[in-house]
């Protein structure tokens, strides 16, 4: 007779309760192994101990981006828009810095603009993308005065390029950079 598995995850309370009976170097040793196991875990927490190699992991993931929505050969290769979602949520899932995730956020909206200002109307899920990487940069940008001063012309410039997208994008541009205001 076949039979379910409902064995669950442990929940973070479990978690740091269970942490909290061990020893400080049975709590290294597991991070050590942790460390070992997993790039993703490795990139984690090595930006979240170096800033220095979080700038570079964002300058990789622009550079992703880039390659993503401008092959070398576009015909050839073709767009992925979930290709280039994923290489968002893997930094998001190993950069705790949320002014670097705004900065890759504001990159993908960026080049999804020229994209679409280069090859011409796309669809209404690619623009609900945009939209709302867009806003993620925005909503982020808007917490701290130095990125607010740096990157609000970029926004509304960026916004303004939309002027001649259909699909409402720029209204909806228009509309998040009003609640920031």
């Amino acid at each position: 007779m076949p039979t379910t598995n409902s064995a669950k995850p442990i929940t973070a309370t479990q978690l740091k309760k269970l942490l909290a009976e061990r020893s400080k170097d049975e709590i290294i040793d597991f991070i050590l192994s942790l460390y070992k196991s997993s790039a993703a875990v490795k990139q984690a927490i090595s930006a979240s101990f170096s800033e220095d190699y979080a700038v570079q992991l964002l300058e990789d993931a622009k550079k992703k981006l880039d390659k993503i929505f401008f092959p070398a050969n576009i015909a050839r290769t073709g767009f992925s828009l979930k290709e280039a979602k994923a290489v968002v949520s893997n930094f998001v899932k190993v950069c705790p810095n949320d002014r670097l995730v705004a900065q890759l956020n504001f990159h993908f909206a960026k080049n999804a603009v020229d994209f679409t200002n280069d090859f011409g109307d796309i669809d209404e899920p690619f623009y609900n993308v945009l939209a709302n990487h867009f806003a993620n940069a925005a909503e982020v940008i808007a917490l701290y005065p130095d990125m607010r001063e740096e990157f609000m012309p970029q926004l509304e410039k960026l916004a303004d390029e939309t002027r001649d997208i259909g699909w409402g994008v720029h209204e909806e541009l228009s509309d998040i950079l009003e609640r920031i205001r």
